[in-house]
Formats: structure tokens, sequence, C-alpha cells
């Protein structure tokens, strides 16, 4: 019996590791991020980019949008108050801070300031350089061993001036809505499609794949790590292709 508690404990250390890296303590009533067809991890922009912000405001919560500073964004965000689920496409100007705040609809009191921050380049490096995505994956990743646990993601692959190619993955929350984000580096061997992205710093995770049209395949390792230990897990990834960028 002791060792079936052990294993039992073991397996959902290890399923969750990944969840240790990503998740958030508590939810918030509220969620601001960008539209999944819109975004591939281009908070990085060139002056006069539009993006489509996308939200999800949890009952009897209300919200409103500001945008500081204000001309740095088209059209104006001063306190504009939203429904508990829309799209807006702005245009960013300038660097910019968007704010939701979220509001008790009962007394009145502000429970949460979810927020999304954007830089403008130059237009010289704009210019210059190519800052088109690679794509955008969604699908699962599965912890094999000792008890099967899937779970569902996505996986920007961007490219940046200073970095090179990057990704971001996400864990897909309720409502399709984005919970957690995680960075990575990536390189690839050209001559095999084989392409590794992983985290540089406290946080534990290597993607090891092969990128194709179709999508992203492989495995991952990494280690869930808290304050007296570092427990390693490991499994397997299949993101899908869902969205490419147009030429």
């Amino acid at each position: 019996m002791t060792k079936q508690i052990r294993l039992l404990f073991l397996a959902l250390v290890i399923g969750l590791g990944i969840f240790t890296i990503l998740a958030t303590s508590k939810l918030p009533p509220a969620s601001l991020f960008l539209k999944p067809s819109d975004y591939y991890g281009k908070f990085d922009l060139c002056p006069g980019e539009k993006v489509t912000l996308a939200w999800f405001i949890d009952a009897p919560y209300q919200g409103n949008l500001i945008a500081e500073p204000l001309e740095h964004v088209e059209p104006s965000l001063n306190q504009l108050s939203v429904e508990e689920q829309g799209e807006l496409e702005v245009q960013i100007l300038g660097d910019a801070l968007i704010r939701l705040k979220v509001i008790d609809g009962k007394n009145g009191s502000v429970v949460a300031f979810p927020e999304l921050k954007f830089a403008v380049m130059t237009e010289e490096v704009c210019s210059t350089f190519d800052f088109n995505p690679v794509g955008s994956y969604s699908g699962k990743m599965q912890q094999l061993e000792p008890i099967e646990l899937v779970f569902d993601y996505s996986l920007m692959l961007y490219w940046q001036t200073d970095l090179g190619l990057s990704a971001r993955l996400f864990e897909i929350g309720k409502n399709g809505a984005y919970n957690k984000e995680l960075e990575l580096l990536c390189s690839v061997k050209k001559e095999t499609t084989n392409l590794t992205c992983q985290t540089y710093g406290a946080e534990s995770l290597v993607l090891k794949g092969t990128l194709t049209a179709e999508g992203y395949k492989g495995s991952y390792q990494g280690q869930s790590k808290n304050a007296d230990t570092a427990l390693p897990f490991s499994g397997a990834f299949n993101f899908v292709e869902h969205v490419l960028p147009s030429d």
C-alpha cells in the first residue's frame, strides 16, 4: 500500500510538472490576451501595427480597457467599458501598456488588472529586418508514465533580431484563453528540420522534435522545482498547425 501511495504521489508530481512552471496560484476573474489567430508572440511591433485584443470576464464582474499613454493606442482606450467576452482591433503607435480594470459588480471594488505590454521598434529597424512569424501551433503535451495525463497548449514560433528564433508556450485555459506563458529560445538544424526549444533560467523545459508543414512533434523533458526538491518530468508533444502567417 505504501508503495502504491508513493507511486501515485510521484505520478501527480511528474504529471503536473509543466503546470508547476506555467500555472498561477489563483486564476483571476478575467483575462486579457491577443486573439490567437492574430498572435505570434509579437509584443515588439513596428509603428502603426494592428493587433486584436480579446478578453473574458466572469460574472458578476465588469471591465474597462485603459491604455497608457492614451495617444499611443487607437482607438482611444480611456476607461472603455467592455462586455463579458469580446474582441477589439487596435493600432499600436508607440510603446504602450493596455490594462483591463476588473470591477466587482456588487461593491464596485477593483479586483484585478490583467495587462499587455507593447514595445515599438524604430522605423530603421523595421525597414531593415524581417519580423514575420514562423507559425502558430496548438496541441497536446502528454505525460506517458507512470500515469497517462494530457494537457492542452499552444506554441507560437517567431523571429526576433536580438534573439533569433524564439517561442512562447501557453497553457490553454477556459474559454480558450491563454493563462500563462513561458519563453523559450530555439535552434534548428536545417538539413534535418530538427527543432529544439528550451528555457534559460529558473524554469526548466526542453522541447525536441521535428518541424514540418503539418506541425511540430517530439518529446519534452524538464524539472518541477520548489524550495526543497527538483523532480524531473518528461513525455511527448504533438503540436499541429492551426495558423500560419500569410505571405
